[in-house]
């Protein structure tokens, strides 16, 4: 839509300019500054991870025991032999009387005692077999002792014949249905069995039996942490420290709570259990991992770095200082540590994983490709760091090779939403540098893959940005409006989705809006260049030139472009400050020499100065650059006319003539009509 500018042919066709006003609204900046909506890109998984270090379970120690953090080894309890009257005392004080000589008929007590007692004997040297033939043998004379049934299910236990022991101790105890010892031992064979359920109901029984038993309660809490049922276990594990303090029950006292988000009160098990036993590296470490996820940062990275003191080269706790140190974003140190880790454990996918991590974060993408491809070498189907890989290859503008590891990502592991979001982005990327057909169709397969992304996440605000952002570049307004605020409803502090709104508004003309959403977009982020851009174009669009202005300068302070300058001079136009605005353009010419909208717009301005050479100079840059620019040649001929330079004068209307008949005829009657009202019009884009 053209507009006009007044010229008056008074006085040798002097030019003057009418109308400024019109002018301004010509020349109000077109479109949004930048054009392109933010994209907050995409996410990295997870960062570091801590590992806190858990108690092996009863089946990884030899000869069970209720021990679980530092492997002691702990015999099944034996129950000794009880004293038997084999012969009437004598009596020292009766005379004696010579007896007959008799052959002692030996009992079937006796001779279950012998055997018992050689059982016995072999089971303290070791040899099992032989001990559990004895224990049956002994059986055979007194089928219904609970004592030989206890121990022959010991000596199973030992041989691992773990099924038979606990037949052998639930035969012990429907004998002597309260006997502590039987109920632990059951327990513990049950454990090595993995039946913890049924090991938790032995271990139960025995302390209720013998309340004052650290062994039993300590195995039951044990029981408990391998059901992953953590308030059980902590309960266990406090009676057994009231009854005796021991650092590997602290330990594991402190992994129970762990689990159960009380970092407060697993530091403080942790700290008693590292004071008991200042040696203890496990100890150290899964303080430092307490006091992680408790953002305690400093005191974590002196517990992790105690645990080396102590055990050095040790993979996980060089993992969990790196970790920390990725943490609070000292990316130098966390990769020194990391490096660390790798050469400790080169087989660790993790320790690769959080190695690609740290590179990406310190820029050193292609040493990150090779972490990561070497974390999926290590298992093709680790999903999270496929995911990294997909992020990075964005990053790398490899958006193509990006979709494809990401979508593999997504067949490993379909309710990631991290991986549907990067996947979304890699398609927003790729729609970018396409053609137009291809450009909405990969627009379409982005919304797609952020819906998914939000509907996985219904919080994902990052999601829900790109998702607005999207519906911008596609031009549903209305739509990027509904999910971009409840972007900035779940992220208070999100720049980038106030500015995506911001623009939004914008575009669909609701201006007050806007504004209000990229101020707020500026106050969160006071170097976010493109807000005070767009910022501007709001201002000017709701009259209020003098902000505009000042929006513009501080984008230029952050990002000087030709598109700020060119909009900063089409600010000051409507206020007449013509010198500034003239200087503006020349700015953006400088920036962008080859641009005929900016030659165009500081021909107007030197018009509006009353400087027709000038005007008539940028107006000829205007056609050298753009031959079709009918509205710079109608100017042109306008500009020749007010000189009296009646050859260039034709000449220009011989081209008007071919490129915009109507303009033509509109300059004839403007011509013939001056004459009488001394008045001709310029045109403005």
């Amino acid at each position: 839509m053209s507009k006009s500018l007044d010229m008056n042919r008074a006085l040798g066709l002097l030019l003057m300019i009418s109308l400024v006003s019109a002018i301004g609204a010509a020349l109000a900046p077109q479109g949004v500054p930048g054009g392109a909506s933010a994209f907050q890109g995409q996410d990295i998984m997870g960062g570091a991870a801590i590992v806190f270090k858990r108690p092996p379970r009863m089946r990884d120690i030899v000869g069970a025991t209720g021990m679980l953090v530092v492997k002691l080894q702990r015999k099944v309890a034996v129950k000794p032999s009880p004293e038997v009257a084999k012969n009437v005392p004598v009596d020292r004080h009766r005379p004696t009387r010579p007896r007959p000589t008799v052959v002692p008929e030996v009992s079937n007590e006796d001779q279950a005692e012998a055997f018992k007692n050689q059982g016995n004997t072999y089971y303290d040297l070791g040899d099992f077999p032989h001990a559990i033939e004895a224990y049956l043998k002994a059986l055979k004379y007194t089928p219904k002792d609970p004592v030989i049934f206890n121990n022959l299910g010991a000596a199973y236990f030992s041989s691992s014949k773990y099924n038979d022991a606990a037949d052998a101790f639930n035969k012990s105890l429907a004998l002597k249905p309260n006997d502590p010892d039987a109920f632990f031992n059951l327990g513990i064979a049950y454990s090595s069995l993995e039946k913890y359920a049924d090991a938790a109901e032995a271990f139960n029984a025995a302390a209720r039996v013998n309340p004052g038993s650290f062994e039993a309660q300590k195995a039951l809490g044990d029981s408990y942490l391998s059901l992953n049922r953590y308030a059980e276990a902590a309960k266990a594990y406090e009676r057994a420290v009231q009854l005796q303090p021991d650092a590997s029950v602290l330990n594991n006292l402190g992994f129970a709570y762990y689990r159960l988000n009380m970092f407060a009160q697993s530091t403080e098990a942790l700290q008693k259990a590292a004071k008991i036993k200042p040696d203890d590296a496990v100890a150290y470490n899964n303080l430092g991992a307490a006091l992680y996820e408790a953002a305690r940062y400093p005191e974590a990275i002196a517990a992790f770095s105690n645990s080396l003191l102590i055990k050095p080269g040790d993979s996980d706790a060089l993992n969990n200082l790196g970790a920390t140190y990725y943490k609070i974003e000292d990316y130098p140190k966390a990769l020194e540590t990391f490096l660390k880790a790798a050469a400790a454990n080169p087989q660790s996918e993790g320790a690769q994983y959080n190695l690609g991590n740290a590179y990406y974060r310190s820029g050193k993408y292609p040493e990150a490709v090779k972490a990561y491809g070497e974390a999926v070498r290590l298992k093709p189907d680790y999903a999270e760091a496929r995911t990294n890989l997909g992020s990075l290859l964005i990053a790398l503008h490899e958006y193509t090779r990006a979709v494809a590891e990401l979508q593999q990502a997504i067949r490993l592991q379909p309710d990631n939403p991290v991986s549907y979001n990067n996947l979304g982005y890699a398609y927003a990327k790729i729609a970018e540098g396409s053609e137009k057909t291809q450009r909405l169709d990969y627009l379409g397969k982005a919304i797609v893959a952020y819906k998914e992304a939000i509907r996985l996440k219904p919080d994902y605000w990052k999601a829900l940005n790109n998702l607005g952002a999207a519906y911008n570049e596609l031009g549903s307004y209305p739509d990027a409006i509904k999910v971009l605020k409840k972007a900035v409803e779940f992220n208070l502090k999100f720049p980038e989705a106030q500015y995506n709104l911001g623009i939004a508004y914008l575009r669909s003309g609701q201006v007050n809006e806007a504004i209000g959403a990229l101020q707020e977009a500026v106050r969160l982020k006071d170097d976010f260049a493109d807000a005070y851009n767009a910022l501007g174009s709001a201002l000017v669009q709701a009259k209020q030139l003098a902000q505009a202005v000042e929006a513009y300068k501080k984008t230029l302070s952050l990002k000087p472009s030709a598109e700020t300058f060119n909009n900063l001079g089409k600010a000051y136009l409507p206020t007449k400050d013509y010198e500034s605005a003239a200087t503006a353009f020349k700015n953006a010419i400088l920036l962008n020499p080859d641009s005929a909208e900016l030659h165009f717009n500081l021909g107007l301005t030197y018009a509006l100065l009353g400087n027709k050479k000038e005007a008539a100079t940028s107006f000829k840059n205007a056609t050298r650059l753009q031959p079709d620019h009918a509205q710079a040649h109608y100017n042109l001929a306008v500009i020749f006319l007010a000189l009296r330079d009646n050859a260039r004068e034709l000449e220009e209307f011989t081209l008007l003539k071919n490129l915009n008949p109507q303009f033509a005829d509109e300059f004839s009657q403007c011509k013939k009509e001056s004459v009488k009202t001394l008045t001709c019009k310029l045109k403005a884009k």
